[in-house]
């Protein structure tokens, strides 16, 4: 299954009730691409304080029904979830982060009580102390006073009391970080004034040539673009908990402070881009991302190339001649034997290696189109004096380390609709599919004709869905 990420304009574009035909075409193109949404799309949505946002939800899940990509925070790598816009959206919490931290609470909670413990009394007596400390004591100066007024990080920085303590840098640095979401020029003078600092306007810096990440270094900076944002992480070790996610968001918005993507200063809007930022991580796990958003798609564009990403960007008018490109077609058995006749003249050999021990020969092969829609390689498996073993599976060239149920349902019902139920009389992919690769248990499917095998599982090795097929036969090995 080909899987695509709609950006949150592309929503927006199709509910126009002249958009109805279009629409109908992508609804119509569910059997083939599998389309996921994300937290970013709810996120976008939240910033609209009408009861409109609920009708976008409900015409949301209409495309991407219950394919929900998201990343929790005690987890490294984004998984699929199982969740409507709506049941999505209403379980998140899209307060503002001072009050998601609600320090007055925690300073509240933090009150000495009488039935507390002589230990406990005295870690909050330690906890208040620190709290009330003036900064100064703390080695901490009042950067506001050291940094000119014509410094944009000024703004950045908390307004603190004469004699501020701990608790007003707190309560101070959180203020501030909402104050950069709700105000725009904060973020533009910010962004300007690090252009101008390290003269970068001086320089040709084409964000889509080859050479891209190293024109850095011929700047003031005296680095690579990679090099530039791994330092973003050495003085914040929490960031590597999710490296993959933040190092690719600070990749992002470095294209944007260095004004790497030319994007009109006063058009840069801080919360906006954050979530496009996270809209091309997220579709990073997809084979496409549509979007209308020139912007978002020149820096997904560049970021996918650096991190070897295929995922194809790509603008809706592209998309919908994608889809009238690949109209659906019946699968049957003779398509199927056309495609395993032409394996060895259409796929890309990328590797080929002996394994001793076992005396067998394996041939990788990166396939022309996908079998039953999804499995994009083969390892074809030759041993002397046994029949070859073709082993379908599929290789994501992306960010992505999931299989979604849906996949599994979707590919499971293409096979049976192709071979019929198996010898075991299993035929769609059902609940109980679904609960036996939860417990591990799944026994997949297997059939056997004329001598002829196939078998759908996952392979317990690789932790992949796979599909094998053991002819009654030998073959020449390929050359």
């Amino acid at each position: 299954m080909t899987r695509v990420y709609l950006d949150s304009n592309i929503f927006r574009y199709l509910k126009d009730v002249e958009k109805l035909d279009l629409f109908e075409k992508l609804i119509s193109s569910k059997d083939e691409l599998i389309y996921y949404y994300s937290f970013a799309h709810l996120s976008d949505l939240s910033r609209d304080k009408s009861e409109k946002k609920f009708e976008d939800l409900l015409f949301m899940e209409q495309i991407v029904d219950k394919n929900f990509l998201n990343l929790y925070p005690d987890e490294k790598f984004v998984n699929c979830q199982i969740a409507t816009p709506s049941e999505a959206y209403n379980s998140s919490d899209f307060s503002p982060i001072n009050e998601v931290l609600n320090f007055p609470k925690l300073f509240e909670e933090m009150k000495i009580r009488e039935d507390d413990s002589p230990e406990v009394k005295l870690a909050k007596e330690n906890f208040e102390t620190l709290l009330h400390a003036p900064l100064e004591s703390l080695g901490y100066p009042n950067l506001t006073d050291i940094i000119g007024d014509d410094n944009p990080v000024k703004k950045l920085l908390p307004k603190l009391p004469e004699n501020g303590t701990l608790r007003d840098l707190i309560q101070g640095m959180l203020n501030s970080f909402n104050d950069l979401i709700e105000d725009p020029s904060i973020w533009r003078e910010f962004r300007s004034f690090s252009i101008q600092y390290l003269g970068l306007q001086k320089f040709d810096l084409v964000i889509n040539s080859v050479d891209f990440n190293n024109l850095l270094k011929d700047t003031p900076i005296q680095k690579t673009f990679l090099e530039f944002v791994e330092d973003t992480f050495k003085h914040n070790k929490d960031l590597e908990k999710q490296r993959q996610f933040n190092f690719f968001i600070n990749a992002y918005n470095c294209l944007n402070l260095l004004g790497l993507d030319k994007e009109r200063n006063k058009k840069v809007v801080f919360s906006s881009f954050q979530n496009d930022a996270q809209h091309a991580f997220y579709a990073s796990h997809c084979d496409y991302l549509v979007s209308n958003d020139e912007q978002l798609l020149i820096k997904a564009r560049i970021l996918y190339e650096l991190f070897n990403i295929e995922t194809r960007v790509l603008n809706f008018i592209e998309f919908e001649t994608f889809i009238n490109q690949n109209k659906k077609e019946e699968y049957n058995f003779k398509l199927f034997q056309e495609q395993l006749l032409d394996l060895f003249n259409s796929g890309e050999v990328v590797n080929d290696f002996n394994t001793e021990e076992q005396n067998k020969r394996v041939i990788v092969y990166r396939l022309k189109y996908k079998f039953f829609g999804f499995f994009n390689y083969l390892n074809l498996v030759i041993k002397n004096e046994e029949n070859p073993v073709f082993i379908f599976y599929n290789e994501s060239n992306n960010y992505s380390r999931f299989m979604s149920f849906i996949e599994f349902s979707k590919v499971t019902n293409k096979i049976i609709s192709l071979l019929g139920p198996d010898n075991y009389s299993q035929e769609q992919f059902t609940e109980e599919d679904k609960k036996l690769i939860i417990e591990n248990n799944w026994q997949g499917r297997a059939w056997r004709f004329q001598n002829d095998s196939y078998y759908l599982n996952i392979d317990d090795s690789e932790k992949k869905f796979v599909f094998y097929y053991i002819p009654d036969h030998k073959i020449s090995e390929p050359t």
